[in-house]
């Protein structure tokens, strides 16, 4: 997959595996001048803000050592029960809510939530719908989005965002943290993500071109290996992306994807029509 996205972007697609499969030639869409038209909202829950301080598990922020305490959002915020333990090696290791003497509107798009709604805490789901031929599909489990939509009901501090991707490729796979960063962006006046580093322990600013292509095979990585390639092309694309906004700050190491600028292009040719 490397050479190919080296050689023929193109074609990228046909040797991912079938279940993380990227856009094939028919599902591309065609780029416009503003990343955002890429989703839809369906519905957008009674969500907006003039600000969001959207908050990932990045090592290159410390929300608790910042200085940020108003419109926090945080992503996925199931942090590891040992600090010591670090993403890479310990994915899978005991979690708990991270807890703050501030206010903070937990985020996710998936099962996470359900430790949320225990918690009794604001939350924001973003829940994704798959195009497939025109229909919209709801992939989300029933049960799951019965808990989020009741629990929702009767708060004001807790919404739903409903959207889906216009290609008609049904197996993306962005993760929570970008889906929110998306949907998050159409709704409100000024975005600001703080670490977003997509398992990078430094900057791609200081490494060469085919250094930064084998961070798309982080050895690192005992979880999603079977999909890693292919979502750290959907973030490098769209991290890229939403730098050209300018109601959009990134502060993480995907804030510099654009200097390996052959590469961004080259991402390009796999997710839109030429």
């Amino acid at each position: 997959m490397m050479a190919s996205l080296e050689l023929y972007p193109e074609f990228v697609t046909y040797f991912s595996p079938r279940a993380h499969q990227l856009p094939r030639k028919n599902e591309r869409i065609k780029k416009t001048n503003n990343v955002l038209d890429d989703y839809v909202i369906v519905d957008d829950g009674g969500f907006h803000a003039d600000e969001v301080n959207l908050i990932m598990r990045g090592d290159s922020f410390d929300l608790a050592r910042s200085n940020i305490r108003d419109n926090i959002y945080f992503v996925n915020a199931l942090i590891l029960k040992d600090p010591k333990k670090n993403e890479w090696d310990h994915y899978k290791s005991e979690r708990k809510l991270y807890i703050a003497e501030f206010p903070i509107t937990y985020v996710s798009a998936g099962k996470d939530v359900l430790e949320y709604i225990k918690n009794n805490v604001p939350i924001l789901y973003v829940e994704r719908f798959e195009n497939m031929n025109g229909n919209l599909v709801r992939t989300d489990p029933i049960d799951l989005r019965n808990k989020v939509k009741e629990y929702c009901t009767d708060r004001e501090d807790s919404h739903v965002i409903k959207l889906y991707h216009k290609s008609g490729c049904t197996t993306l796979r962005p993760g929570s943290g970008l889906i929110a960063a998306l949907a998050i962006a159409k709704l409100t006046e000024q975005l600001n993500v703080y670490g977003w580093d997509f398992y990078m322990d430094l900057s791609p600013v200081f490494l060469k071109h085919f250094q930064a292509l084998k961070l798309f095979y982080n050895e690192k990585i005992k979880h999603n290996r079977d999909r890693f390639f292919e979502m750290s092309i959907i973030h490098w694309l769209y991290a890229s992306r939403l730098r050209e906004l300018n109601h959009v700050n990134i502060n993480g190491h995907l804030n510099d994807v654009d200097t390996h600028s052959n590469l961004i292009k080259k991402i390009n040719r796999v997710f839109y029509a030429t």
